[in-house]
């Protein structure tokens, strides 16, 4: 049954693709263990959710949110350097598949379905942008989050 593993199976699609997509910043999953030591930039990806819900029979809408977090260090020598690094990032914002990975015998790899982006509330824009500026008058670290809304339907008959 899908419901007992969908979680996990999003959790991993998503940080597979993610990971897969994001070039020329570190990245790190919150939870993981992190070592930003001596890096002058450097990112982290939460999931908020799955959430799950049964829309009819057998027919399950599943959403989530994807939030990562971008630091980067001031450059002085680059006004653009925080800009570069959103777009490093926000490329990776697009439609992709959810496969069944984990290490456990239910986790055969195969297809589950696509997560779509979806527009925000505003219908317009499907990222959302926010720029939290330097964090303190000692620190050099400029703090931004990136946010985008995934949804998908699964047939659990097909499962």
């Amino acid at each position: 049954m899908i419901k007992n593993n969908i979680a996990k199976w999003v959790f991993a699609s998503v940080c597979k693709h993610f990971t897969d997509n994001i070039s020329g910043i570190t990245l790190y999953i919150e939870g993981l263990d992190r070592n930003t030591y001596g890096l002058s930039d450097w990112c982290e990806l939460r999931l908020d959710g799955p959430n799950i819900r049964e829309v009819s029979k057998n027919l399950l809408k599943i959403n989530a949110e994807v939030n990562i977090l971008i630091a980067t260090h001031i450059d002085v020598e680059n006004l653009y350097h925080e800009t570069e690094n959103i777009n490093k990032v926000i490329q990776a914002y697009i439609d992709f598949d959810i496969y069944k990975y984990g290490n456990n015998s239910d986790d055969t790899g195969d297809l589950i379905g696509r997560f779509k982006l979806l527009p925000l509330d505003d219908l317009r824009d499907k990222l959302q942008i926010t720029r939290f500026g330097i964090l303190g008058p000692a620190l050099t670290l400029m703090q931004t989050t990136t946010e985008g809304h995934y949804e998908m339907l699964v047939d659990e008959e097909e499962e």
